[in-house]
């Protein structure tokens, strides 16, 4: 497939046609094997608290960590980095929405995901409404993730340039998803 065609003699990117090609089934929920589950409240991350460094503190624990959020809205004052273990995720939990409220003038990471294999960020709403908020929300694995059920709200200021939700699967036959972005 060297000239970019596909087996059916379709002329495209020879990466992705192969990528389509080896892709058995969608990446869902339950293709994601957490070791630890945990429960945001009983966490002590609340609606309405701060959750930046509690977030963060919780990831550090297990190689394979999921956090259920209660519906509500979250504020983040200081940017969210979980790198460095196999598997994440943030989702909220069944029913619900996690709303994640920026302060003004917020133009840096809300969320950084680096250095893992899988992750999954579901029922989750960047709130980027205060004036000059503008916060970027990032993913970079090696494998796969799965983003769904994520909105962004309010048109965020920026003076920079370059995108405000960086997404990269490092592997070449990783698997990335996005549903109801």
């Amino acid at each position: 497939m060297s000239d970019g065609a596909s087996p059916t003699g379709e002329i495209g990117h020879p990466t992705m046609i192969d990528r389509a090609a080896r892709r058995t089934a969608p990446l869902t929920r339950t293709a994601f094997a957490f070791d630890e589950h945990i429960d945001g409240r009983e966490a002590g991350i609340e609606p309405g608290t701060e959750c930046s460094e509690a977030i963060e503190g919780l990831f550090g624990r297990g190689e394979r960590t999921v956090l259920a959020l209660d519906a509500g809205t979250y504020w983040v004052e200081a940017s969210i980095v979980l790198r460095g273990t196999r598997s994440v995720g943030i989702v909220a939990k069944a029913g619900g929405k996690g709303d994640f409220e920026v302060p003004a003038d917020y133009d840096r990471s809300l969320l950084r995901i680096a250095d893992v294999e899988h992750a999954l960020l579901a029922g989750i709403d960047v709130d980027q409404r205060a004036p000059g908020a503008h916060p970027e929300l990032g993913v970079s694995v090696e494998s796969s993730f799965l983003i769904e059920d994520v909105g962004i709200r309010g048109i965020g200021d920026t003076t920079g340039g370059g995108s405000r939700m960086p997404l990269c699967v490092e592997a070449e036959h990783g698997i990335d998803v996005l549903r109801r972005v």
